[in-house]
């Protein structure tokens, strides 16, 4: 698959506080890649590093293999981006504010505003003024700006931001929608895991500026642990022996991602070394319990 952005080596700082470490990420053509950490991760800042709008203290970015440093504006061309929450003029209509901002890109025509209304559903009330728009229809307003110039690559912070249940199920349905019709890469900042693990086809887990975890939906969801319960006194000693597998405590048991094959062989250096067994359970992990177990989070299996 063709890669359409591409990170090498991102640094942050402001003065000498480290915001973004060594961050590396290739991100690749139709892509839905879901950008997930805790509050003040570096989440919003490397957004803005990617669109340009700060300048990584070192690193690299590039778009369709284009240096955004070297040559910004053809690099750009290719992205739409929602930063955080979209401002416009709430007292000039939706159809005005994207005709208003229409006018810093190139070559985009009435037709174009209209398809792009219709596209993310506000064709009945594009002629209203913004300031009766709901929550939801300023967040399909600016997915509509984003969209200006038919960008190759869609980023958005927040897009399920203060949104009611009703909204959220609709800028799910549009985001799925667009990245159909329209082959869009797209990237979204957002701490609804719940919309992340059903809308996109890889995660990225962030954590004090650095990467921690990437890797394919399908192998999140597809997954099987297994809990082996072991008297309190020998906990310690499991984790030590089978460290090798990456187990990991949860609560007063150990927890390993294994084929059946692993679990035997695994089984069998517990009980060589004289620690009992005294349950074996496996299980399914969702997206929330593998983000509290790379971000550092209380983590308990239900």
């Amino acid at each position: 698959m063709e890669a359409v952005l591409n990170l090498f080596d991102i640094c942050k700082n402001f003065g000498r506080k480290k915001i973004i470490s060594n961050f590396s990420m290739t991100i690749k053509k139709g892509q839905i890649v879901g950008l997930v950490g805790p509050n003040g991760a570096g989440k919003s800042t490397l957004i803005k590093i990617m669109v340009g709008l700060l300048k990584p203290s070192r690193g690299q970015v590039y778009i369709n293999g284009i240096s955004l440093k070297r040559d910004y504006e053809k690099a750009i061309s290719n992205v739409g981006c929602i930063v955080e929450n979209p401002e416009f003029f709430p007292d000039m209509s939706g159809y005005e504010n994207l005709d208003y901002f229409a006018g810093f890109r190139k070559n985009i025509s009435k037709e174009d505003i209209d398809e792009i209304a219709d596209k993310v559903g506000l064709q009945n009330r594009i002629h209203d003024k913004v300031k009766n728009y709901s929550l939801g229809m300023k967040q399909r307003l600016g997915i509509a700006l984003a969209l200006l110039g038919n960008p190759r690559i869609l980023i958005t912070d927040e897009p399920f931001n203060s949104l009611d249940a009703t909204s959220v199920y609709e800028i799910r349905q549009l985001v799925k929608m667009l990245a159909k019709d329209k082959n869009l890469t797209m990237i979204i900042s957002s701490h609804n895991l719940n919309e992340i693990q059903s809308l996109c086809t890889d995660v990225v887990f962030i954590k004090e500026g650095r990467l921690v975890l990437q890797k394919e939906m399908k192998d999140i969801v597809n997954a099987v642990y297994y809990r082996i319960t072991v008297p309190e006194e020998f906990i310690e000693k499991a984790l030590y022996l089978l460290r090798d597998y990456k187990a990991v405590r949860t609560d007063n048991s150990i927890q390993i991602k294994a084929s059946g094959d692993n679990l035997n062989g695994m089984l069998y250096i517990l009980l060589e070394n004289n620690i009992p067994i005294l349950e074996i359970k496996n299980f399914a992990q969702n997206l929330e319990e593998i983000y509290l177990l790379n971000t550092g989070g209380d983590f308990h299996v239900r």
